[in-house]
């Protein structure tokens, strides 16, 4: 299990992804001064959280989705199929999940009380985090495929 190249991948991806929970995505910076979303809470830049937003939990079940589906994939080290499905997925879920953030953040000022005016936004470097976990699925998923060919290969020799 761990001596597979694609169980690393599967452990970096589920990293990359726990990260985002302490990291935060956007900051916002309007009038009314300065603002820093996260995955759950939207703070000022002193720390205080705002108390007219409202968090959507969205983002947190795609990460736990995403988060289980790794974890998974490790210990379904005897089905490749399963995990070449279950990675596909994961790939899926990751170019929507994606989206949506960008939907989110960029909703994220209409929805305080009283709404944003003016402001800017500036996506933070932790939402590359996402991208590499989706990169690590598909390495993952390609380095399975070519186990699964190597099988296939030897099964037909003998």
């Amino acid at each position: 299990m761990i001596q597979r190249i694609q169980t690393l991948f599967w452990i970096l991806s589920f990293v990359f992804l726990l990260l985002l929970f302490p990291f935060s995505l956007a900051t916002f910076k309007s009038m009314n001064g300065e603002f820093i979303l996260y995955l759950n809470e939207l703070t000022t830049a002193k720390g205080e959280t705002i108390d007219g937003f409202s968090p959507s939990y969205i983002p947190a079940i795609f990460i736990g989705t995403l988060l289980f589906l790794d974890f998974i994939c490790i210990f379904l080290f005897k089905n490749r199929r399963m995990q070449i499905r279950l990675s596909s997925l994961s790939i899926l879920l990751h170019i929507i999940f994606i989206i949506y953030l960008f939907y989110y953040i960029d909703g994220v000022p209409v929805r305080i009380n009283p709404p944003m005016e003016g402001y800017t936004i500036h996506f933070s470097y932790s939402l590359l985090f996402i991208l590499v976990s989706m990169v690590m699925n598909v390495m993952a998923a390609n380095f399975v495929k070519k186990d699964e060919d190597l099988i296939r290969s030897a099964d037909r020799i003998r």
